[in-house]
């Protein structure tokens, strides 16, 4: 399975613009101010080269809901009125979506409250079936409250079956951004990984970079992989890690796609791995 994740940034980007991409058809750079812009680049990126899963952190509230106010559900199926089910239509890409309406931990008061949700983008050839009920929600939400009092984000995963049958759990997460309290975040995500199902990938900004020691664990996720993309300085040229990545517990797979995931929202590239 070939996944992307990306943190889209939920602000606009005065001026910004996203790489040409030829065999993707997009002969011409292409405007990359707004949220609608990065997930039509993303989406048209990922089907160029047979994405099965796009996950998306730090997308607005406002872009996965159906005008019109009244309640939303905690999770479920991208509305086609949303502005980002709009753009998803627009493509006319066979890929659906499923969305979480929050980051924040559903069990209480989050240590940040954003106005960020997640978005699943999947491709309906390899997931004919959808989301599957049974084992789509938050992650362990009650292990994230710090003290009693401190609610971190958990991750927010759903369930999905290929056409071979083989069931995933694949989890969007953007963790709190202070750097103590991602480090506490990714620490325990750490501590809990023993007891992942099988197929589980964890996806997003977990902001913290590189291989994860910065947390204070030797030895974090100990038996998943990590990957996370190197990028260079352009004024001093030194190489740095960037703050997303997918751990997972899927042990046979390969960072791809790096040279052409070149493009940054704010300060994040989008990360790719084959499993």
């Amino acid at each position: 399975m070939l996944i992307i994740t990306w943190n889209i940034y939920h602000g606009t980007l005065q001026g910004h613009t996203l790489p040409a991409h030829a065999a993707a058809g997009l002969a011409a750079a292409q405007p990359g101010a707004t949220i609608a812009d990065r997930l039509r680049y993303i989406l048209t990126i990922g089907n160029h080269h047979n994405v099965d899963m796009i996950c998306i952190q730090e997308i607005r509230k406002a872009d996965i809901r159906a005008p019109g106010g009244g309640a939303h559900p905690v999770h479920g199926a991208l509305p086609a009125a949303s502005p980002a089910g709009a753009v998803l239509a627009a493509s006319g890409l066979a890929y659906s979506g499923y969305c979480f309406d929050s980051e924040n931990n559903p069990t209480g008061a989050g240590y940040a409250t954003t106005q960020d949700a997640y978005l699943f983008l999947f491709r309906n050839a390899t997931f004919p079936a959808g989301v599957n009920a049974a084992g789509t929600g938050y992650y362990n939400p009650a292990a994230f409250n710090v003290g009693g009092f401190i609610y971190l984000r958990p991750p927010a995963g759903i369930s999905i079956t290929d056409v071979a049958g083989t069931v995933y759990r694949i989890y969007n997460w953007h963790a709190d951004s202070a750097a103590a309290h991602a480090n506490i975040s990714v620490g325990i995500l750490s501590g809990l990984s023993g007891g992942f199902a099988a197929n589980t990938i964890i996806a997003g900004d977990f902001n913290v970079r590189g291989d994860l020691t910065g947390i204070g664990i030797a030895n974090p996720f100990p038996a998943c992989d990590n990957y996370c993309d190197q990028f260079v300085n352009a004024t001093t040229g030194a190489l740095f890690w960037g703050l997303d990545h997918i751990v997972t517990n899927i042990l046979t797979g390969n960072a791809v796609l790096g040279a052409e995931l070149n493009f940054l929202s704010d300060v994040h590239a989008p990360v790719a791995a084959d499993l």
